[in-house]
């Protein structure tokens, strides 16, 4: 994770296949931002449970996040999987 202002860790997702960092950025003159990076496991191979758990992991970690937030990354779905709907 890079960044122009400085980041200040906040807690990872904990439980998923793959890290998923986080951080806050407070650009100069502007509000905090909470950043968080994913990549749940592939809904491939009889793992879509998997990875259905790994969305509501990462959904109720940014549910409690207060504030603006940008989560980016490889969510490893298109528009045409009904969980990303809820996201």
């Amino acid at each position: 994770m890079w960044a122009r202002w400085p980041l200040t860790s906040l807690p990872p997702v904990q439980g998923l296949t793959a890290a998923a960092p986080r951080a806050c950025i407070d650009p100069l003159g502007g509000f905090p931002v909470a950043l968080t990076v994913v990549h749940p496991a592939a809904p491939v191979n009889r793992r879509g449970g998997r990875w259905r758990r790994e969305l509501a992991m990462i959904q109720q970690v940014l549910a409690a996040v207060d504030g603006p937030q940008v989560v980016a990354g490889d969510f490893n779905a298109t528009r045409d999987h009904g969980p990303m709907a809820l996201l």
